[in-house]
């Protein structure tokens, strides 16, 4: 049966109203969240935060925080391989590099044998970190790119099969600031040697502020940034800035539920694809439940991948009980799909930022030689992108190349990528444009002052023997080729300032006639 019919995309807007599964659960070994904190750096200190990166250690810490992640790239196109997994030996700087957070150090940062609880308005919910809640292993994941922009990516998941866990936690996790009243709790179980037995103590990495931090909210944001300033030495100010939503993550959710019925999976995409929690998403209409209408593309029979501007979601609708789908499929998606995720967003943000630097710094008030070196390095930087970082294709198996494209389509690169290449090469014509006129006024300027000069100069050399008219007393003992010398550098310097006011009255004007000047009166 078709679960998109016309018919029951009515039932469930009519009769489906609220947004709940009770009969629907969620299988939570195959499932996983993944949430996506982008940033940007300074892209001349790239070098400098991957050596920051791969020496940094936690204080009285033995190991180091983050070691180099070899990526599977088997089923990637030679030139992305070799673009993702960059040749040590090689004596170029790489164009991307990769990390993941050791595990030594998930006991330390509460990835480990810690009770974690998210608090939300819709009431608290148990969580844990890793692949394994609770018991660490992958629950940090660290990207930078040449270009600027950086991914720092947190594993979580709760640690309950109810689907409105799930949902709850999808929508408040993402406000790493405690926005929409959320925080975090943390308890970690100690042995009382007075009471001989175990109790669950209030916890917080010490490496993050410790227990001092309890005076206020806890939130995510503040792990994300202690697993950030590993990029620094000094720990003066941040050295990345926020590129996406103030405090907000992004999702990238893989839901394996059981349960669905033909009615209820429509909505359950719907209320995915919006990350709502369960007291939102009453009342869709019926094209809020139409598949042609809606960034849904289908993987198999009864699963879909979701797309939006906020996040990614993949959906299992009863998945069948065999090991594919339970353990190969979840670890394809991990390795190769999230990956292809994460590329994405590196071009997305890369294309934004640049578009940002173009808008920012032509206000900026610098006069034209600052402008034109500005903007002569952000163009350069759009080339490095365009020739490292902006792939048509990257992959050779049709379902990941379907999701790329899928992911380009929605994030509208094609339409950024021009608009963004338009403006800096608009731009940064006109500012070499105005440097010409410039360059070519100071010649002008010149060629009349000294050619001023030189008549002055061949005028008076039939009197170099003879005093000069009205001449003082005091030069009288100066020789007459250095007079005659003196003349003509005066009426030069008249003539080069007549030039001057003239040419810029009057070429002033022309430049705001001129054709040539359109952009910039719009």
């Amino acid at each position: 049966m078709n679960p998109f019919r016309a018919e029951d995309k009515y039932i469930v807007a009519l009769g489906l109203n609220c947004m709940k599964f009770p009969e629907v659960t969620i299988d939570v070994h195959p499932s996983f969240l993944y949430f996506i904190y982008p940033f940007s750096f300074e892209v001349r200190s790239f070098e400098e935060r991957i050596n920051c990166i791969e020496n940094h250690q936690f204080p009285r810490q033995k190991f180091k925080t983050w070691k180099p992640q070899k990526l599977v790239t088997d089923d990637w196109l030679v030139h992305v391989a070799d673009y993702l997994n960059p040749d040590k030996e090689s004596q170029q700087t790489p164009t991307a590099q990769f990390w993941e957070l050791n595990n030594a150090l998930d006991s330390t940062l509460g990835f480990q044998d810690v009770e974690w609880q998210l608090i939300t308005p819709q009431g608290p919910i148990q969580f844990g970190f890793g692949e394994k809640p609770g018991q660490g292993r992958r629950s940090a994941q660290l990207a930078l790119f040449k270009v600027g922009v950086g991914f720092l990516s947190l594993r979580v998941q709760p640690l309950s099969p109810d689907s409105k866990d799930w949902f709850n936690f999808l929508h408040y996790f993402r406000f790493m600031r405690g926005q929409r009243r959320t925080e975090l709790q943390a308890q970690k179980v100690k042995w009382n040697p007075q009471l001989k037995k175990k109790e669950l103590d209030i916890f917080f990495p010490e490496v993050a502020g410790g227990n001092v931090v309890y005076t206020g909210t806890l939130t995510i944001g503040l792990l994300i940034e202690t697993l950030l300033e590993a990029g620094e030495t000094y720990h003066i100010e941040p050295w990345w800035e926020e590129i996406f939503v103030c405090g907000q993550l992004i999702p990238f959710a893989v839901i394996f539920a059981q349960g669905l019925t033909e009615k209820t999976i429509p909505l359950m995409l719907y209320n995915l694809q919006n990350f709502f929690h369960e007291g939102q998403g009453k009342y869709p209409s019926a094209q809020d439940l139409d598949r042609a209408c809606q960034p849904w593309l289908p993987y198999i029979e009864r699963m879909w991948w979701i797309f939006t501007l906020e996040g990614g979601v993949f959906l299992s609708a009863n998945a069948p009980d065999e090991k594919f789908f339970r353990e190969t499929l979840p670890n394809h998606i991990r390795d190769l799909y999230f990956l292809l995720f994460r590329l994405v967003l590196h071009q997305r943000f890369t294309l934004m930022m640049l578009s940002h630097w173009v808008a920012q710094r032509w206000v900026m008030g610098a006069n034209h030689r600052d402008r034109i070196y500005i903007f002569e390095e952000i163009r350069d930087l759009l080339l490095l992108f365009t020739a490292r970082g902006y792939f048509s294709q990257v992959v050779q198996r049709e379902h990941p190349h379907r999701y790329y494209c899928k992911w380009q389509e929605v994030f509208q690169l094609e339409q950024l990528y021009a608009e963004v290449g338009d403006e800096v090469r608009d731009l940064h014509d006109y500012v070499q444009t105005q440097q010409n006129q410039r360059l070519q006024r100071t010649i002008e300027i010149l060629g009349v002052a000294i050619g001023a000069g030189g008549i002055a100069a061949s005028s008076i050399s039939g009197y170099i023997e003879q005093p000069l008219p009205l001449e003082p007393p005091f030069l009288a003992a100066v020789h007459p080729g250095i007079k005659a010398l003196l003349v003509s550098i005066i009426i030069g310097s008249f003539a080069g300032f007549a030039a001057w006011v003239w040419t810029g009255i009057f070429g002033g004007l022309f430049s705001r006639l001129s054709p040539s000047n359109k952009f910039r009166r719009r």
